[in-house]
């Protein structure tokens, strides 16, 4: 066995949590290790406080995930909701929609594309009735005028559409699907792939990510949990 140094211990400890994707470890090695030696720990007592803080961390951002894929608007009630500062709110159809019984009665449902594409037949296991129109933009007077209930498209670009249309229209906490995005680069780029990966990782970490997404999408939508970086 190789005596290290200290500064070698954090680095290998670093490089491994990284490798390994245990964030919460990396995180906390440093003072776990510390309150163990204060505390005369033994190893396994300190592996097992480690190894119990990273399971407690996932399950808690897979849980966030799962909020964050049922696209939940902006944390509030219904019950809660100030109709009188929104007066293009009609409550009763904010309750409609919320509930989802217009998905079993087979209301009209506006989709963007082509027709007879995957997205029209994920959406036609709930309901028939779907208008497809060209841009999504299309899609806001059929609401309006109470040709189709809702829109259905990437849960970012609903909120852009929202935050375009003040008070008008809301994502409400219906999921048909989970498809998330990616970044795509040339095959076999190892180094390139290494960079984004590293990239995303160090807005994560310094705060810019959520600052970005808090500027942007985040207007509507409650900022979710980073998704981890997938290291292969």
């Amino acid at each position: 066995m190789t005596l290290l140094t200290d500064q070698a211990v954090e680095v290998a400890i670093d490089t491994a949590c990284r490798t390994l994707r245990l964030p919460t470890i990396r995180e906390r090695a440093a003072q776990a290790a510390a309150t163990a030696a204060r505390e005369q720990h033994t190893y396994q007592g300190f592996l097992a406080e480690l190894l119990l803080a990273e399971c407690d961390d996932r399950d808690e951002r897979r849980r966030a995930r799962r909020v964050h894929d049922a696209a939940f608007p902006r944390p509030k009630r219904l019950d809660e909701l100030d109709y009188a500062a929104n007066p293009n709110l009609n409550p009763a159809v904010i309750n409609t929609l919320a509930a989802g019984d217009w998905v079993g009665k087979g209301r009209p449902l506006c989709l963007i594309g082509d027709s007879g594409t995957g997205k029209e037949k994920n959406i036609k296991e709930f309901t028939s009735k779907v208008i497809t129109l060209d841009k999504y933009s299309d899609c806001l007077e059929p609401i309006r005028n109470g040709d189709a209930q809702a829109l259905t498209t990437d849960n970012v670009i609903l909120a852009g559409l929202v935050d375009q249309n003040k008070d008008e229209f809301e994502v409400i906490d219906y999921t048909f699907t989970e498809e998330p995005y990616g970044i795509g680069l040339k095959k076999g780029d190892d180094d390139f792939r290494s960079f984004i990966n590293d990239v995303l990782e160090a807005a994560v970490e310094d705060g810019s990510w959520a600052k970005a997404w808090e500027n942007t999408a985040g207007t509507v939508l409650p900022t979710p949990e980073p998704p981890p970086v997938d290291r292969y």
